[in-house]
């Protein structure tokens, strides 16, 4: 158990918040500097997903196949974003 308030929780919460948006601000600088970097492109579509972005998703799922056909992963990031969306 923990002696924390509800204010440290919310701390916590915008440290995260703000991390992932350090994350995904220097994820797509690395895809505009090198869109071959795969990793980037996936790592920007889970993202996606978890944030429920299902169209940022997509695009970086795209980006991710177009850079390695054979990443299997975005593909079926790609399948789940496009079902999300409806498409």
């Amino acid at each position: 158990m923990t002696d924390w308030s509800g204010e440290d929780y919310a701390r916590l919460s915008s440290l995260q918040r703000a991390m992932i948006e350090d994350a995904k601000a220097s994820l797509r600088a690395l895809v505009a500097r090198e869109a071959a970097f795969f990793e980037a492109w996936r790592s920007l579509g889970l993202i996606g997903l978890q944030e429920q972005d299902y169209a940022g998703a997509l695009e970086a799922f795209r980006g991710c196949i177009r850079a390695n056909v054979d990443c299997q992963e975005a593909y079926e990031g790609a399948r789940l974003a496009a079902e999300r969306l409806g498409q």
